[in-house]
């Protein structure tokens, strides 16, 4: 009797991770005092990324970020994207601040004031912030979708906006600052190829 072995080999497929951080010029922030008003940067570069109401004025500060993802164009598709970023909560106001991150659906090559109103984005998701959080929080969304949306458009980048539902639809009526500041340096786009 003849025996026949047979020998199964088992791949294993190693995916490459990788960490894009935007560039000085992909992080912006800004505001809009007066719903009637121009949205205006106050900077580009990161300096103090302020989201809500900073201060007690009836302003409403929100932060853009953008993400180069040319390198994934050949592909056109990512296994799986994290996007990831700090933020220290601050503010006098006895209510909670409902946070919204959002996609722009529409490719932002260059960060400017009018992207801080721009009604071209989605929702990805929304977190509270409590008056009894801790004041340094680090928070995390699966964008796999997002990011496989954009290569499949042809965009060379991925942005997002950081905004307050609670400073847009309740004003500052107790006249005291309610926001959080979105760590410089912390937004990341993890890439599992």
């Amino acid at each position: 009797m003849k025996r026949t072995v047979i020998i199964l080999a088992l791949c294993c497929m190693a995916y490459a991770v990788e960490t894009v951080i935007p560039d000085e010029q992909g992080v912006g922030s800004g505001a809009c005092s007066n719903p009637n008003t121009v949205w205006y940067m106050n900077g580009i570069d990161g300096r103090w990324l302020a989201v809500g109401q900073p201060n007690w004025f009836n302003r409403r500060d929100r932060v853009v970020f953008r993400f180069p993802i040319i390198k994934y164009m050949p592909q056109c598709k990512v296994k799986k994207a994290t996007l990831r970023f700090d933020y220290t909560a601050g503010g006098q106001q006895k209510r909670d601040n409902l946070i919204e991150v959002e996609h722009f659906t529409a490719e932002r090559i260059f960060i400017s004031g009018k992207d801080l109103n721009s009604p071209f984005t989605e929702s990805v998701a929304q977190f509270n912030v409590t008056v009894n959080d801790a004041r340094n929080s680090k928070v995390e969304f699966d964008v796999t979708d997002k990011v496989n949306a954009d290569l499949s458009k042809g965009f060379e980048f991925c942005a997002f906006r950081v905004r307050s539902i609670t400073a847009d639809t309740l004003g500052n009526s107790e006249v005291k600052s309610s926001f959080i500041t979105v760590e410089n340096k912390s937004m990341k786009l993890i890439i599992e190829e």
